[in-house]
């Protein structure tokens, strides 16, 4: 029996206990090893009291009759067990049935202490129970079996002796058990059938196919097993040879299997076989008692221990505030398991998980407009709260909304009313919904693969660097070579101009020299020629050396990069190059070898190449060592030759070519004016051969650029291909990626095997048609007229390709699409594509840019469900995988899940099927705190608390009172609170109990 019990007294909710519901005491009728002293209850009670850890709920067993617990509760009434909280009656009967060398199967009938005359009521029951013997029916009561004792072995026995005998003899039928139980509405509220498993005297025995049907009557009948082996547990959960689908069928549904010392000496007491020791998880009641019968794998276990939900240290064990007048209820304590708040509207059911997310630091600022927190601002200036954790620490924050900081690390996931609409929006936020799966796949990686990174960001960032750094080098390739194929096509297109405007050049020279010509009147033929071929060999002698000053400019030019790059741009490049791959983690004598250096002294090479081509052009200048002075003007006219007839002319300095061409001119009369007209005349014509030979460069280059652009088309090709094989690449590092994730939806069983997780090149054809139909004059004649054809038929011939082939086959038809559309393009290029070579040459360069673009085409990772993208799903069913995502696939997330309001989005049914069994494994794991008008998530889910929620009168510039009362599901006042409040809670019990079979 117990004591008062009320919500206050149990305000904690479902907590695990020490049972054990099968222990005899000195005296049971049946093999009583005891004792005979006179100290041997004493020692009994005493054993009982020292057990460690302490019995809080004891089955007090005997055969047939109630004698032994009657004379336990005298000590429990009068004091003598404090540490236990509920004793009940344990009736062991005999089934007229056994097999073999097996004893009759063992049933025992577990009583409530706390039904009215339970010990008069369940003796009367008792008695309905029929053996007979000879004829005679004999009840079981101390007197019938006494009578029956007597009358199986003589009736000179003692009345003690005769009980045993009688007890030992009498059997009592399955059918009548039934019967008894049809003919008593009292004994079917108050009284819980146990059944054996073992193979000695329970169920077991029956093994041979003959004996099946009986078996499972037996079974059928039971409403729990007792056993403490691991497999017995296993095979009445629905995880052994029988599904939980089979044992609804067969019997009813899941059993729960209790175990106890069965204790029949005083060295047994408290002592199981096997440390197996009884936990059961609920107010020490009779009532939690009929509640593991709903929950036999939540609220039973077998062991030394009991389970545990998660870490303490991540277990809120008391939510209190101060500064808040308004809270009637200033301390409330917090459940380990699931926590379920509940009541009316406006009750202060969000305030309570508000003001806990805030004591953990976890409230988001960014989903606050419509909170508590947010309305009530004005009256939380000062209010704080604090939180108590698993491990005694405590901690506190404000609840004022504006004095809150960023700074903390959040303790708990709070997932806010606004937060779960707005991502089950059909309208949601998709890249928060996207954040919180990258968020669990996160913290799926284990941290010694996480390299480093603090998110999932960084992570992808550190993976997908060197994939992303190669794809920016292959675009800027592909730039590069457009923009030098474009130039090489402009260079194509202008061979003819350049070739006509060499004609109009040399002809322009000739012009030039023949004007030159004219200036020498002489008739000295010989002298004439002289001065011609002087002045040819003075002018390529110029050339030369202009030349070689070119040369010297250049390799100055090239000496300044090398200073620069030895001294500034290598040291840059390295510096960029450690900070970029920071992480690797090299020594310092090992980066030095990254260094940039020249491989041999290019300094003294260029010095040495400086110090040839200023020589070299000194000598071509002059004037040498033996060369012949200047002579006046005067006398140059009568003057001899500065050298021989004979002389190699290019052999000789620009000086003395320019002193012998002086006197020559001199020779044969030229002027002052002449000359200056001469020597203009040369100028020109120096300037006009050197045109005239970069022309002809400039001509052969463009001769050979239709060459030039097939190999640069050709590297360009293949740039492209191997960009496109980095994007397949990405693909695979983000598959690597969320590898984790895919594993445990795959070892997932019902509801979230209709997840999946998925990597997929996705391809926007639209948008890189439509930039493509921009650069186009669609109303000109051809393929490509009229608005959308050009986009008709990129999709006709590259949809497919671009979605679902490889990177040869994109690089193939890509390649194929630009040689077949290659005049199209030009033939709607605009009216002022060619007007001059500027545009034309910005025209290809688009055009080619676009066609060899990317852009269009990204990797999308994400879940699907059901084969449909996540930010597609109807708000309902993003709702559940919303839920689904934080119950089943977060399992590495061990912080507190505060949940507000979550089924907004869902119909009662989804609930039921989708959700239900994920809350009840995720509280295995991790402490969940719901707000809900949900009676599925609080009844099916078997809550181990239920907080409930009430609020006062309205008053002016006031908040009005709030009040919380809590308690768990097998508190007749907290069901009620259930019923009263949530809608469906009246039938979410009733048809929880008509699926077990059941009395409320």
């Amino acid at each position: 029996m117990t004591g008062e019990q009320t919500i206050e007294k149990n305000r904690e909710g479902s907590v695990w206990h020490r049972w054990d519901p099968h222990i005899h005491a000195p005296g049971t009728i049946k093999n009583d090893h005891f004792g005979g002293d006179d100290d041997v209850f004493d020692k009994y009670i005493a054993l009982i009291n020292a057990a460690d850890p302490p019995i809080r709920a004891l089955g007090v067993t005997d055969y047939y009759i109630l004698d032994s617990y009657e004379r336990v509760k005298a000590a429990f009434d009068a004091g003598r067990l404090p540490s236990v909280k509920l004793l009940f009656p344990n009736i062991e009967l005999r089934f007229a049935l056994s097999h073999g060398k097996g004893s009759p199967i063992n049933v025992h009938l577990l009583v409530d202490p706390d039904a009215p005359d339970h010990i008069v009521n369940a003796k009367s029951f008792l008695s309905s129970l029929k053996f007979e013997y000879n004829g005679e029916p004999y009840g079981c009561t101390n007197n019938d079996l006494i009578r029956l004792g007597k009358a199986f072995s003589g009736s000179t026995q003692t009345e003690t002796r005769a009980l045993e005998v009688g007890a030992n003899q009498a059997k009592v039928e399955m059918r009548t058990l039934r019967e008894a139980f049809k003919n008593s509405q009292w004994a079917r509220e108050n009284i819980l059938v146990g059944l054996a498993a073992g193979k000695n005297d329970g169920a077991a025995q029956l093994q041979e196919d003959s004996l099946s049907a009986i078996r499972e009557e037996i079974q059928r009948l039971a409403h729990v097993i007792f056993s403490g082996n691991p497999s017995d547990r296993n095979f009445w959960l629905g995880d052994g040879a029988l599904s939980r689908e089979d044992l609804n069928d067969k019997y009813g549904g899941p059993k729960p299997c209790i175990h106890g010392c069965d204790a029949h000496e005083l060295a047994k007491v408290g002592k199981p076989d096997l440390d197996r020791l009884c936990w059961i998880k609920g107010d020490v009641t009779f009532e939690t008692l009929r509640q593991i019968c709903f929950e036999p794998g939540s609220r039973v276990s077998v062991g030394p221990q009991p389970p545990m939900a998660g870490r303490d240290s991540n277990t809120i064990r008391n939510f209190s505030a101060t500064g808040t007048e308004w809270l009637v209820t200033q301390s409330v304590p917090i459940n380990a398991g699931l926590v379920a708040v509940i009541g009316a509207r406006g009750s202060g059911k969000t305030a309570l998980v508000e003001m806990i997310a805030a004591g953990a630091q976890s409230v988001d600022s960014k989903h606050t407009s419509r909170s508590f927190l947010e309305r009530a601002q004005p009256f939380l200036v000062e209010g704080k709260s604090h939180l108590r954790w698993g491990r005694g620490e405590e901690t506190a924050a404000t609840i004022n909304i504006k004095a809150m900081g960023s700074d903390g690390d959040p303790r708990v996931r709070y997932l806010s009313q606004q937060f779960v609409d707005q991502l089950c929006s059909s309208d949601g936020l998709a890249d928060e919904l996207v954040g919180a799966i990258e968020d669990v796949i996160f913290a799926a990686h284990p941290a010694n693969e996480r390299l480093g990174a603090r998110s999932f960001k960084e992570l992808r960032g550190l993976r997908t660097q060197a994939v992303r750094r190669q794809m920016e080098r292959l675009m800027q390739q592909l730039r590069e070579l457009g923009e030098e194929i474009s130039a090489q096509n402009d260079l194509s297109l202008t061979l003819p101009d350049r070739q006509k405007r060499l004609l109009a050049e040399e002809a322009e020279l000739n012009r030039l020299k023949e004007d030159r010509k004219a200036l020498t009147p002489s008739d000295n033929k010989e002298v004439l020629e002289r001065l011609e071929r002087v002045r040819e060999a003075a002018e390529w002698k110029s050339g030369r050396i202009a030349e070689l000053e070119r040369k010297e400019l250049s390799l100055s030019s090239l000496q300044d990069d090398v200073v620069y790059f030895e001294e500034i741009g290598a040291g840059s490049q390295w510096d960029q190059l450690k900070a970029d791959f920071r992480d690797a983690e090299l020594s310092d004598s090992q980066w030095s070898d990254f260094r940039l250096r020249y491989s041999g002294d290019v300094k003294g090479l260029l010095k040495e190449e400086l110090k040839l081509v200023r020589t070299q052009a000194d000598d071509l200048r002059g004037p040498g060592q033996d060369e012949a002075p200047e002579i006046p003007d005067d006398k140059l006219s009568s003057a001899p030759p500065y050298f021989d007839e004979a002389a190699k002319l290019k052999t000789l300095t620009l000086s003395l070519l320019a002193k012998e061409q002086s006197r020559l001119e001199a020779r044969v009369g030229v002027d002052q004016a002449r000359k200056r007209r001469y020597t203009d005349l040369s100028d020109k014509i120096v300037r006009g051969e050197a045109a005239i030979a970069q022309r002809r460069q400039e001509i052969a280059s463009a001769a050979g650029a239709k060459d030039t652009i097939k190999k640069l088309t050709a590297a360009r090709h293949e740039s492209y291909k191997s960009l496109v094989t980095l994007i397949d690449k990405e693909e695979a590092v983000l598959q690597s990626l969320y590898e984790p994730l895919q594993e445990r939806l795959n070892s997932q069983k019902g509801t979230l095997k209709k997840l999946t997780f998925s990597v997929r090149r996705i391809v926007d054809i639209d948008a890189w048609a439509e930039a493509g139909e921009r650069l186009i004059d669609r109303s000109r004649q051809g393929q490509f007229r009229g608005v959308g054809q050009l986009t008709r038929i990129i999709k006709t011939e590259l949809e497919e390709v671009w979605q679902n082939g490889t990177a040869e086959e994109i690089a193939a038809a890509m390649g194929a699409f630009r040689e077949k559309y290659s005049q199209e393009f030009r033939n709607h290029a605009f009216q002022d594509t060619f007007k001059t070579r500027e545009s034309t040459r910005n025209w290809f360069q688009q055009i080619t840019e676009w066609l060899y673009s990317t852009d269009h085409v990204r990797v999308q990772y994400g879940l699907r469900y059901e084969d449909v993208d996540i930010q597609q799903l109807s708000p309902g069913t993003r709702g559940i995988v919303l839920l689904l995502l934080y119950l089943s696939i977060d399992i590495d997330d061990e912080r507190p899940l505060i949940i507000d309001q979550p089924e907004e989005n869902l119909d009662p049914q989804s609930i039921f099927d989708e959700l239900v069994g994920e809350f009840k494994e995720a509280k295995k794991r991790r402490q969940i705190i719901i707000v809900t008008h949900n009676a599925n998530l609080v009844v099916n889910t078997d809550a181990d608390q239920v907080i409930v929620a009430t609020r006062g009168s309205h008053h002016r510039n006031r908040l009005p009172e709030i009040t919380y009362q809590s308690g768990g599901l097998e508190s007749p006042e907290i069901r009620r609170e259930v019923c009263n409040i949530l809608e469906g809670g009246k039938d979410a019990f009733e048809q929880r109990a008509k699926r077990l079979r059941m009395p409320l």
